[in-house]
């Protein structure tokens, strides 16, 4: 009777561990309120909407990461493509910018501007705080990179949480 009782309580213990608040198909979904980033660019736009919004045409573009998981029955897809543009004007401030795909959707975008001060005091309430919320649904932050280097980043928080509950149940 105890080991029924141990292997109930594990049970328990794994199907809450691996319950995702998401279905499948929700990880392709492109939300319809989207929300602001920089320069114009707002969550869930596919690279091709992005490159043309940003008018990037021929400009250098470097592919930091392109991974895509192996279809399997059950799992949903977690492709990840991050770009960087070695240099762009964001707001008369010059500097390097990277975007994030989550699934082909605009997931976050960091500038990595010349003038990090500078540009921190352009950005609405970011000089007086690490983090800001902005409606309805990007926090942006400034931080610094494993490299050291500083940088602006915004992202929509329910992409970012579809990300890590993407990683928490599935890998």
């Amino acid at each position: 009777m105890r080991i029924i009782s141990y292997l109930m309580l594990l049970m328990f213990t794994l199907t809450s561990a691996c319950s995702s608040d998401y279905e499948v198909g929700d990880y392709l979904k492109v939300e319809s309120e989207r929300s602001g980033l920089v320069l114009g660019l707002v969550s869930y736009l596919t690279f091709d909407e992005a490159k043309n919004l940003l008018h990037l045409g021929d400009q250098k573009i470097v592919v930091l990461e392109e991974s895509k998981s192996p279809k399997q029955d059950g799992i949903p897809p977690f492709n990840i493509y991050t770009i960087k543009v070695p240099d762009i004007d964001v707001e008369g401030f010059n500097g390097a910018l990277m975007l994030f795909f989550f699934n082909n959707r605009l997931m976050e975008v960091r500038f990595y501007p010349i003038d990090i001060d500078g540009f921190a005091l352009s950005v609405d309430g970011l000089s007086n705080s690490k983090s800001i919320n902005i409606e309805p649904y990007t926090r942006a932050w400034l931080d610094k990179d494993y490299q050291g280097n500083s940088y602006i980043g915004w992202v929509d928080v329910r992409l970012q949480k579809q990300f890590y509950a993407w990683i928490k149940n599935y890998s």
